[in-house]
């Protein structure tokens, strides 16, 4: 079984549902925004299993923004050595909701879709707002 993926209730009490992949699908992301990152580090499963009972979640990796986490969490967040605010374009706290661990508590992916919509949204608008010589808010930008 891969550890590293599994969502505590799956690995605590065997439970498997939507909301168990929800999980799976937020280390997965993580995968994707640390840029290949292994989940965990060299950890062995038991002691995956320990610090996620103990509510270790994974830190937030180098291309992910921490916007809105902190008003929004108990916890401080956990940079990685390589972490990079400038780099962002997805938020952490989406990545952080998947592992909740309170599965019902967990979005569902019809709204990690509309959060990806959003975001490739506003990416967009950057970028057209860029390519025409303005910075999104009405200013002219010297683009030579």
């Amino acid at each position: 079984m891969p550890w590293k993926w599994v969502a505590l209730e799956s690995l605590t009490a065997r439970v498997f549902s939507y909301k168990s992949d929800v999980w799976s699908y937020g280390v997965t992301l993580w995968e994707i925004f640390s840029l290949g990152d292994n989940p965990y580090g060299q950890d062995s499963d038991g002691e995956v299993l320990k610090k996620l009972v103990q509510g270790y979640r994974l830190p937030i990796p180098k291309f992910a923004s921490k916007e809105m986490y902190e008003e929004h969490s108990e916890h401080s967040i956990q940079e990685s050595d390589e972490y990079n605010e400038a780099n962002c374009c997805f938020r952490y706290d989406y990545m952080l909701g998947t592992w909740n661990v309170h599965s019902e508590q967990r979005p569902t992916f019809n709204r990690l879709k509309e959060n990806f919509d959003a975001i490739l949204e506003d990416l967009s608008h950057q970028t057209s707002a860029n390519d025409s010589g303005h910075d999104g808010n009405g200013t002219f930008i010297d683009v030579e």
